[in-house]
Formats: structure tokens, C-alpha cells, sequence
């Protein structure tokens, strides 16, 4: 009995592993498009573009290749949390950094869907914590804000205390 639960388990656990792959493959090939149809673009007509242009295109070949980069670190990182050999360490900020780099790292996606990111901080709360897997959670929670927001619409992000002893944040 022991043994078919335990079974049980790693199939439970490997199915998870598996969506886990599909969707993050499945979120790689939209930023791998940008960058293949930019480069494309430039290599093949590259004459035919003002300097402004280009330099326009190169952002876009970056942004997407800065989010595949940021897409393998959570990758990487979740394998280390699943190994145990993920290093927690705590630090004090300011909760609004990691906030601002989400959100430049979301740039070009925030661009290019038109999209208003409100900001409504009371107060910038210094907080103790993993500042690296906060930018992480951020990231991830604007990343998917925009996704499922239409184009020109608009994501509010809002950090209070809501009158407790306790900052709450909403996006």
C-alpha cells in the first residue's frame, strides 16, 4: 500500500513537471518570435530602415531577450527551491524597487498593449526579505496582469496598510 501511495505521488509530481514545462515553453515562444521576426526584419532589409527605426527594433529584440532571460532564471530558481538548493537572503528595501524593476523589465510588453501601470503608494514601506525572489513574485504577478488585461487598458498596482499594522499590496 505504501508503495502504490508513494508511487502515486511521483506520478502526481512528474504530471506537475510536465505542465510546468509546457506552459513555460509555451511562454518562451512569444519573446523568441520578437526576436526572430525583428532580426529577420533588420539582416534582410536592413537598408530600408532610418536609424530611428532600428534603434526602435533593437529595444524590442532586447526587451524580448532580456524576458527570456529573466523567464530561464525563474526557471533555475525553481529547480533550486525543488533541490533545496535555493539561498534565501533576507534584506531591507524599499517594497517600491522591486516594483520598478517588474515593471521595466514588463517595458516593451506595457508599451506595446498600450497599457497604464497606476501606481497608488501611500507609502514606501521598507521591507526584510529575499529582495531577488520579491522582484521574482512582482515580475511574474505583472507579467500575468498583462496578459489577461486588453490592449489600452489599464493595471493598478496599490501598496497600503488598510489601517492595520500590516502594508498589503494588490495588483
Amino acid at each position: 500500500r505504501e508503495l502504490c501511495e508513494s508511487q502515486k505521488n511521483l506520478e502526481d509530481a512528474l504530471n506537475v513537471k510536465t505542465k510546468f514545462f509546457s506552459i513555460f515553453a509555451h511562454d518562451l515562444k512569444n519573446p523568441f518570435n520578437g526576436i526572430l521576426g525583428m532580426t529577420s526584419l533588420l539582416a534582410e532589409y536592413y537598408e530600408n530602415y532610418t536609424a530611428d527605426e532600428v534603434k526602435r527594433y533593437l529595444k524590442v529584440i532586447n526587451d524580448s531577450a532580456t524576458h527570456v532571460y529573466n523567464m530561464l532564471t525563474n526557471l533555475l530558481d525553481w529547480a533550486k527551491s525543488q533541490t533545496g538548493m535555493l539561498e534565501v537572503t533576507p534584506s531591507s528595501f524599499c517594497i517600491t524597487e522591486p516594483i520598478n524593476e517588474a515593471i521595466a523589465v514588463n517595458s516593451y510588453n506595457i508599451d506595446f498593449k498600450q497599457i497604464k501601470i497606476d501606481l497608488q503608494i501611500e507609502y514606501d514601506y521598507t521591507v526584510v526579505a529575499d529582495k531577488n525572489m520579491v522582484f521574482t513574485i512582482f515580475r511574474n504577478l505583472i507579467g500575468n496582469a498583462l496578459k489577461y488585461t486588453p490592449t489600452g487598458g489599464r493595471i493598478t498596482i496599490t501598496v497600503n496598510d488598510g489601517g492595520s499594522d500590516y502594508a498589503w499590496i494588490a495588483i
